[in-house]
Order: C-alpha cells, then structure tokens, then sequence
C-alpha cells in the first residue's frame, strides 16, 4: 500500500534492547526521549522531545516531535 514502516523506541531500548544500526540502515528511527537534548549519538530521523507540549486549539498536553529528513 506504499506505507513506510519505522521504529519507534526510546533511549534505553535503542542502546540496549535492539540491534538499531541495522534497523536503521532499513528504516527510520523515531527517538522517545524527554529531554532538551536527544542524547543518542545513533541514527534516528523523529525526535519525540516531550509529551507536555501545547498547541492551540487543542486542549491538554500533546507529544512534541522533531523531524530530520535525509538530503
């Protein structure tokens, strides 16, 4: 159907839990780490930086993510 999959984990399970340099040499990586810095020196192409975040017009907190597209 054309869907990409990815993987989506935080810190402990990219470092410890899952061979991530071959996932990530197949797909994308989304990073679950609240923190003002990722802190993870592998790859990943989303990072989830909190799930406190607000935007308007939606009430209560919501997830805040960054997006690195590969050039």
């Amino acid at each position: 159907a054309g869907y990409t999959p990815l993987v989506y984990a935080n810190l402990s399970m990219f470092t410890k839990d899952l061979y991530a340099s071959e996932i990530t040499a197949k797909y994308p990586a989304w990073l679950a780490r609240y923190n003002n810095v990722a802190g993870y020196s592998g790859d990943y192409d989303f990072w989830q930086y909190t799930s406190s975040g607000s935007v308007p017009g939606i009430e209560g907190n919501v997830d805040l993510n960054w997006h690195f597209p590969k050039k």
